[in-house]
């Protein structure tokens, strides 16, 4: 060979090398496996091969090494395998198996052998599922092969069968290498036996409390099932579950309690599901169910029994607490054909659900999405107010029956938002108690109506008595009568001058914590105003056990005085037990003289309504006081009598 045939021959194996690197280089950039059709010099002949090119990946993610596999076109098998697969399959750390198009095994590395025990003439010839541990269903498998089909690979974590009969487990990618018509020419496996790493990859995928699936899994997990349905057809649907006042268990027992309630909530879930469906916890107190198979009267049903399931009450350190649940439910392709579209609708069901009463199950409908586009308004709109002070308190002034005099006033919260107009009470009070947002306004509201009643003492006035609301979430607050007595010493303002206002359904949430938060504001000198009288519990035995001054009688039995025999024998009953209990009277809603004078034969003591004024602004209500040195109004509440 002459010198310049020498160099030619060098020049055409420098110029592949050249191309074979940057085919190298373009594999590990991408990090996905490339496929390429390449022709070699060898000089006595031209080889064209069929390569694929595939990146290794350690535990975090980093590429250590790239493998290259080519089969010479026209050649059966692997007997043309380029030299550089070859040396790769014997330098890898990790396990690698190469198959034909049917899956027949066609050669192992020595790394193949280490991890499971198979030796290359124990599996020649065989299938792969010599290494199967009989652990995972056929749709586990029926999955891998259809990514194999769609993607040309599958990578996931797979539990085997070791040659010694033990179960380990591995993180396994598979290649489909395809020639140049497009045909599956084989497969190549590459794995590595995961048993060290497995518990990093488990806390990657599921939930450190619960040990379920966590969003990420959840959401790998329906975009499997969304295809597999797509291709069998199949019915498929997302419960979202969340549980009510949960937020207020967390604040009011601590994260602990909270922690352990999720544990239990996730314990009964396990139970009352099947294995057929899929549970996660999506976050927070909220956990997800795939469903699939169910037609929507089976899905109806599971549904009511989830409910019912949790409906019952959790003992967590001896506290008994409520597990109560709303669910929101979408369907698939109906609602979505996406995993991120099925689960924002089943959300969009789930806010409808809490907004309807909670401890219930919605459908996702379109028209929902309009309504939650209002509730986000809403509470954006409610939030802003918040924070720049849009919020305005009103006065109702209260009247003694007999004498007319003034007596007192209930703080009420007026908004007039610059976008939504004037919002009434009864949306944003329901909707700040959703939004999580209630303890905040109210307690905005309790400092706005100290500041007043200590302006009005600084300016030489003497208010009535003024009743402010007081929500069932701040009785859960720990430190609530620390700071309400705080605000009173901070302002000057003595607790006489002061009524808190609460519902029967808020004290019956918690009655004995209720009752011990009472009696310390009792005891500090605030009077205790139990509002809407007789539309909840009206039960002897939860009045006898709290330090309560005072009953309002709801407006809905004074609007009923004059037609209505049994509101008016209500209203008797009430007036008559208050009584009984060293309580006094207060009705609501008095707008004719026929509930004036029917109330004052029954000797209530108080009263409010249009009958008497409407609520009032702060400057407007100033004019009504009697001025200093004149006859005291009578708003002090008689003390609390407990009775037992």
């Amino acid at each position: 060979m002459s010198r310049r045939q020498i160099y030619a021959h060098f020049d055409r194996h420098s110029q592949q090398a050249r191309q074979m690197r940057a085919r190298d280089l373009e594999a590990v950039e991408r990090t996905v496996h490339s496929e390429s059709a390449e022709e070699i010099d060898l000089g006595y002949r031209q080889v064209r091969l069929a390569a694929v090119r595939f990146p290794i990946f350690d535990e975090a993610g980093r590429i250590t090494a790239l493998c290259t596999q080519a089969t010479e076109l026209g050649r059966p098998g692997l007997q043309a395998t380029a030299p550089s697969a070859a040396d790769a399959m014997g330098r890898a750390d990790e396990g690698v198996m190469i198959t034909d198009a049917r899956g027949v095994i066609l050669t192992v590395n020595a790394a193949f052998t280490r991890i499971t025990g198979y030796s290359l003439q124990d599996v020649a010839g065989k299938l792969p599922s010599i290494l199967q541990s009989g652990l995972h269903s056929q749709e586990f498998y029926e999955r891998l092969w259809l990514s194999l089909a769609e993607h040309g690979r599958w990578q996931g974590e797979i539990q085997n069968r070791r040659k010694s009969g033990e179960i380990f487990p591995e993180w396994l990618t598979i290649y489909a290498v395809k020639g140049a018509d497009g045909e599956v020419q084989s497969y190549i496996a590459i794995f590595g036996d995961s048993s060290a790493r497995q518990c990093v990859e488990f806390m990657t995928m599921h939930d450190g409390l619960t040990g379920l699936p966590n969003r990420k899994l959840l959401m790998e997990r329906l975009s499997d099932c969304i295809a597999d349905a797509r291709r069998r057809r199949d019915s498929l649907a997302v419960m979202l579950i969340d549980l009510d006042n949960f937020k207020d268990i967390n604040d009011s027992l601590g994260h602990d309690v909270g922690d352990l309630l999720l544990q239990q909530v996730a314990e009964r879930l396990r139970r009352c599901l099947c294995d057929a469906h899929t549970l996660a916890r999506a976050g927070g107190d909220e956990f997800a169910v795939i469903v699939r198979s169910l037609t929507i009267d089976e899905i109806r049903r599971l549904a009511a029994h989830t409910l019912d399931y949790l409906s019952g009450s959790f003992c967590i350190r001896g506290h008994e607490l409520s597990g109560a649940a709303s669910i929101g439910i979408s369907l698939f392709p109906e609602d979505g054909d996406t995993a991120t579209g099925l689960l924002q609708n089943a959300d969009t069901a789930l806010y409808e659900a809490k907004a309807q009463g909670r401890n219930r199950f919605r459908f996702f409908a379109a028209e929902m999405q309009a309504l939650v586009q209002q509730r986000m308004t809403l509470e954006a709109g409610l939030r802003a107010a918040i924070d720049n002070d849009r919020f305005e308190v009103v006065y109702q002034p209260q009247t003694a029956l007999a004498g007319g005099e003034l007596v007192g006033a209930e703080a009420l919260l007026r908004w007039k938002d610059p976008v939504l107009g004037d919002v009434p009470a009864a949306r944003f009070i329901p909707a700040a108690v959703e939004a999580g947002l209630i303890v905040t306004l109210s307690e905005q509201v309790l400092a706005k109506v100290l500041s007043r009643i200590a302006l009005w003492r600084r300016q030489g006035l003497m208010p009535p008595r003024i009743s402010i609301n007081v929500a069932a979430q701040q009785l859960r607050e720990p430190h609530f009568v620390e700071h309400v007595c705080e605000l009173l010493e901070t302002r000057g303002v003595p607790p006489a001058a002061i009524c808190l206002e609460l519902t029967e359904g808020s004290l019956m949430e918690d009655l004995e914590g209720a009752s011990q938060m009472l009696s310390r504001l009792t005891e500090h000198g605030i009077a205790i105003s139990i509002d809407d009288f007789g539309t909840g519990y009206s039960s002897l035995a939860y009045l006898g056990r709290l330090p309560i001054h005072e009953l309002k009688v709801d407006q809905s039995f004074v609007r009923g005085i004059a037609g209505e025999a049994n509101k008016r024998s209500i209203i008797t009953a009430i007036i008559d037990m208050a009584h009984a209990l060293g309580m006094q009277v207060l009705a609501e809603g008095i707008e004719t003289e026929d509930q004036l004078a029917f109330l004052k034969d029954q000797h209530c003591e108080m009263g409010q309504g249009y009958l008497f004024h409407r609520p009032l602004s702060a400057e407007a209500f100033e004019r009504l006081f009697v001025p200093c040195g004149g006859p005291p109004p009578r708003a002090s509440a008689p003390a609390a009598r407990v009775v037992s």
